[in-house]
C-alpha cells in the first residue's frame, strides 16, 4: 500500500544541479589526467589547464617538447603553438575542423599522419579529441603563465596562487545597490552585471533558518526555532540567527566532520587486517572542541602538524598531532617500504590540505602539470622523516625520535632502494621563495623541530596559499562549490577562480581577524548571495546552470550524517551526548560475515547507546555504515576535499527498506502521537513540523490526512489488532506517514 501512494505534494522534482552518477564515483580533486575531467559539460568552459595541457604532456611532449620538435612543432610554449611548425600553424581558433591538429590526433584527413605515430604512445581517446575540439572551437585560450616549462623549472611561477597576497580594492557599487551592501556582494554582483545575470529575490524566513541552521549545526530547527524567528521583527534578526548557530556546540559537530574527511580520519588502520585504533577518538574530539572555541587558524595548523614540539607537556596538545596518524597503516609489517608510504601519506595531506598543492605527485619524479620538483618533495619528507609514533596516556600522537634527524635521501623513482642524494629540510621553492630557517640539532631538545619549523611557515601571514586555501573551503561547504571549484588543488593544474578578487579579500579577511574562522562564517552567510532564493529567472539557468555566478543559492542534498541524524532527531531518538569512543550501530549481519573475521558487533536492537550523532559513529575502514556508503561519505583512505553527491536507486530502496528507517518511522509515530493525540489534521501537521520544520499546505494535508484513513482500514483488515495491541492500526498508519515523509525530496535537501 504505502508503494502506491502518490508523493507528488511532497516530492517535487530533484534540484536542476543534482547529478546522477554512478555508485563507483571517487570524491578526489588530486591533479588527474584529462581523460577523468572529460564528462560532456557543454556548459563549463575548457580550462587550458585543467583539461588540454595535460594531454600534451602525456601524449605529445615527448616528440614536441621543450628537448625535441619533430616537424618543427613545439606544443610547450604558447608563442611556438601559434606560430605552429614546419606546415604552419596547427590550429584554427574558432574551427576544429579545419585544423591540422585535429587531423593528426583523429586520422580524418587521408593526407596526414596520425598521431602519435604507431609504436610512439596509445592514441588519445574519444573524450581528449572532444576535449580538445571544444577548446578550438571556444577560441584556443591559453593562459599566460602556463606554458609547460614553467611547470618543469621548480622556480618562480606567475600562478595567480602563488602570488604574494595582497588585499583587492572592492569594486565600485552600483547606483542602485543600499549603501548597507556587504563587500561580499559588491565582488558578486559585479560579475553579475559582466554576465548580464539578474540575482534572485531574498528567499523566504522560513527556507533562511533551515538553510542556515543545517549548514551550521547538521540538524535542522525546531518548531519552537522557527516560530521564533518569524516572530523576531528586529532589524538584525537574520544576524542575531547566525550568531546563535555559531555559539552552539553542534557547530563544532558539523563543521568538525568537513574537517575529519580532509584529514582522513576512522577509527581503524585499513588493510587486511584493519586493526582498532582505539584512542583515535581523542583526535576527533579534538578538532570539535578547537573550533567550538573558534581556535585560530594559524593555532590549529601548528597544534596538528606540531603539537608536541609547540607545547611538549601539554597532553591536550599533544592529541592534535593524531592529524599525522590518519592515515591507513598495514598494521603488521615494519619496515622501510610501509614507513616510507606511511610518510608520503603524511607529505601529500598535508601539502594538499594546508597548502591546496598536489606535493605527493613528486614523489617519484618531477611533478607533471606544477612547478615542484622531486627535490621538493623530499625536502618536505626531510621534515616528516624523524617522526615516530607515540601513545602515551592513550593518546595517538607523533613524538621525533631525538634531536638529532634521520637522514633523507631523495629516491630514485620513488624507490626505497635506489638512494640519491642526501637532501636538507624545506618545502617547495615555487612557495618558500627564501629559505626556510630550520635549526641545527640542539642536544638538549628532544625534538628536531623540523616540523614545528614547518608549521609556522605554512601558517604564517606571508604564505601566499594557506589563507586563500582555507577561505575557499569555508565558502565551498557553505555553497557546494568553491570560488575554486578544486578545494584541494589550487595550483597550475587546479580550476581557475570564478571570484578571484572576492577569495583575496576573504583570504585577508580571515588573516586581518586573527585566523579565527568564526567573523568570516558570519561574512559570509550574512551576504546577499547566501540569502537568495534558490530559483530564478529562466534564462539564468541556461547562461549558468551550474550557478558559478551565485545568481542564486545553489541547492544541496544532505550530507550522510545530516540525513541520518535528521531521522533520529524527527523521531526524537537523537543522543545528544559529546564526545568519547565511537559506537558502533546495527550492520546488517550478513554484511558483517562477508569477512574472514567478525570486525564489527552483532547488535540484535538498537538501543540510545546506537543513536548518537553520526560524527561519533566508529569509523572502520574495512566494515563502514551501509547508510554512509550509499550516501556518499568518504572511505576515509585518503583525503576528501569535495563528496561528490550521486543520485543512485540504491538512495531511494535505503530509505524505503532500511530496517534503521521502518524502526524510527515507528518512533516518530508514537512521538506524533504524544505531541497531537489521535487527531488525524494535528498528527499530519507535528509530523510535518518534525520532519521539514513547517506546517503542511493544504494539499499537502489533506492528502495525507486521506492516507492516515486509508492506511489504518488496510492494516485493521491485514493484521487483526487483538495481534498487536501495542501497534494498533491508528499507529501503523502514522508510521507509514513518517516513512513517506523521510522518503520525500524535501527532507533530504536543502534549498
Amino acid at each position: 500500500m504505502l508503494a502506491t501512494l502518490a508523493l507528488s505534494a511532497w516530492l517535487p522534482m530533484a534540484p536542476a544541479d543534482e547529478t546522477t552518477a554512478s555508485e563507483g564515483d571517487a570524491a578526489s580533486d588530486e591533479a588527474t589526467p584529462a581523460e577523468e575531467n572529460a564528462d560532456d559539460k557543454t556548459n563549463d568552459k575548457i580550462d587550458f589547464a585543467r583539461d588540454i595541457r595535460p594531454i600534451f604532456v602525456f601524449n605529445c611532449y615527448k616528440c614536441h617538447g621543450p628537448e625535441k620538435q619533430e616537424g618543427g612543432l613545439r606544443l610547450d610554449r604558447k608563442q611556438n603553438f601559434v606560430s605552429g611548425g614546419d606546415s604552419g600553424p596547427a590550429i584554427v581558433p574558432g574551427h576544429n575542423a579545419a585544423s591540422r591538429l585535429v587531423g593528426y590526433v583523429t586520422g580524418e584527413n587521408d593526407d596526414l599522419v596520425v598521431m602519435p605515430p604507431d609504436g610512439e604512445g596509445d592514441r588519445l581517446s574519444a573524450k581528449q579529441i572532444a576535449l580538445l575540439r571544444r577548446w578550438i572551437d571556444e577560441g584556443a585560450s591559453w593562459a599566460d603563465g602556463a606554458d609547460l616549462t614553467d611547470v618543469t623549472s621548480g622556480g618562480a611561477s606567475n600562478h595567480w596562487s602563488f602570488q604574494p597576497l595582497v588585499r583587492p580594492p572592492i569594486p565600485s557599487r552600483d547606483k542602485s545597490a543600499p549603501p548597507s551592501v556587504s563587500a561580499v556582494d559588491v565582488f558578486i554582483d559585479a560579475r553579475l552585471r559582466e554576465q548580464g545575470l539578474a540575482a534572485s529575490d531574498e528567499a523566504d524566513r522560513t527556507t533562511l533558518i533551515r538553510r542556515a541552521t543545517f549548514d551550521l549545526t547538521g540538524l535542522a530547527p525546531t518548531r519552537e526555532e522557527v516560530e521564533a524567528f518569524l516572530a523576531d521583527t528586529r532589524a538584525d534578526a537574520y544576524e542575531r540567527l547566525v550568531d546563535r548557530l555559531l555559539a552552539s556546540p553542534h557547530y563544532g559537530e558539523r563543521w568538525g566532520r568537513h574537517w575529519l574527511d580532509l584529514a582522513r580520519y576512522a577509527d581503524s588502520g585499513g588493510f587486511e587486517f584493519d586493526v582498532d585504533r582505539p584512542s583515535a577518538y581523542r583526535y576527533r574530539d579534538w578538532v570539535i572542541r578547537a573550533l567550538n572555541d573558534d581556535m585560530p587558524y594559524d593555532q590549529f595548523i601548528i597544534e596538528q602538524l606540531a603539537g608536541d614540539e609547540a607545547a611538549p607537556g601539554d597532553p591536550s596538545v599533544l592529541v592534535a598531532t593524531g592529524f599525522c596518524r590518519n592515515g591507513p597503516t598495514v598494521g603488521n609489517q615494519e619496515n622501510e617500504k610501509n614507513r616510507l608510504d606511511e610518510l608520503d601519506d603524511v607529505v601529500s595531506t598535508t601539502g594538499a590540505v594546508f597548502l591546496g598543492v598536489t606535493i605527493g605527485c613528486a614523489r617519484c619524479h618531477d611533478h607533471r602539470f606544477e612547478p615542484i620538483k622531486q627535490l621538493d618533495y623530499y625536502r618536505m619528507l626531510a621534515v616528516f622523516n624523524s617522526m615516530k609514533t607515540s601513545d602515551d596516556d592513550g593518546r595517538m600522537a607523533i613524538r621525533d625520535i631525538g634531536s638529532q634527524p634521520r637522514p633523507t635521501n631523495l629516491l630514485i623513482r620513488g624507490d626505497y632502494r635506489t638512494p640519491g642524494q642526501e637532501v636538507e629540510p624545506g618545502a617547495p621553492a615555487v612557495l618558500a621563495t627564501e629559505p626556510i630557517d630550520f635549526p641545527q640539532p640542539d642536544a638538549k631538545s628532544a625534538s628536531t623541530l623540523r616540523r614545528l619549523t614547518l608549521a609556522r611557515w605554512i601558517a604564517s601571514p606571508d604564505n601566499p596559499l594557506t589563507a586563500r586555501v582555507m577561505a575557499n573551503r569555508l565558502w565551498h561547504y557553505h555553497f557546494g562549490r568553491g570560488l575554486v571549484e578544486t578545494p584541494s588543488n589550487l595550483g597550475q593544474s587546479g580550476a581557475e577562480p570564478s571570484h578571484q578578487e572576492l577569495l583575496d579579500w576573504l583570504a585577508a579577511e580571515l588573516i586581518d581577524s586573527g585566523w579565527e574562522l568564526k567573523p568570516l562564517h558570519r561574512k559570509i552567510m550574512t551576504s546577499a548571495a547566501y540569502r537568495r532564493a534558490s530559483t530564478g529567472e529562466e534564462r539564468n539557468y541556461q547562461a549558468d546552470p551550474q550557478t558559478v555566478w551565485l545568481w542564486r543559492f545553489p541547492p544541496r542534498r544532505l550530507d550522510a550524517e545530516e540525513i541520518r541524524d535528521s531521522i533520529l532527531a524527527s523521531a526524537g531518538t537523537l543522543n545528544l551526548q559529546m564526545y568519547g569512543p565511537g559506537v558502533k550501530p546495527r550492520i546488517d549481519e550478513a554484511i558483517i560475515r562477508t569477512g574472514s573475521t567478525l570486525k564489527w558487533p552483532i547488535v540484535e536492537s538498537e538501543t540510545p547507546e546506537h543513536w548518537r550523532r553520526t560524527v561519533y559513529v566508529f569509523i572502520k575502514r574495512s566494515v563502514l555504515l551501509p547508510m554512509m556508503e550509499t550516501f556518499d561519505a568518504p572511505t576515509a583512505t585518503q583525503t576528501c576535499a569535495k563528496r561528490l553527491p550521486t543520485t543512485i536507486s540504491t538512495q531511494a530502496l535505503n530509505l524505503m527498506n532500511n530496517r534503521f528507517t521502518n524502526e524510527q518511522a515507528d518512533y516518530m509515530a508514537k512521538r506524533v502521537v504524544d505531541m497531537a493525540g489521535e487527531d488525524a489534521r494535528a498528527q499530519v501537521e507535528a509530523a510535518h513540523w518534525l520532519t521539514f520544520s513547517r506546517p503542511p499546505n493544504e494539499e499537502q494535508l489533506a492528502m495525507a490526512v486521506e492516507f492516515l484513513n486509508q492506511q489504518r482500514t488496510w492494516h485493521a483488515q491485514t493484521t487483526p489488532e487483538a495481534t498487536d495491541v501495542r501497534r494498533p492500526a491508528m499507529l501503523r498508519a502514522l508510521a507509514d506517514l513518517c516513512h513517506v515523509l523521510f522518503n520525500a525530496n524535501e527532507f533530504v535537501y536543502v534549498m
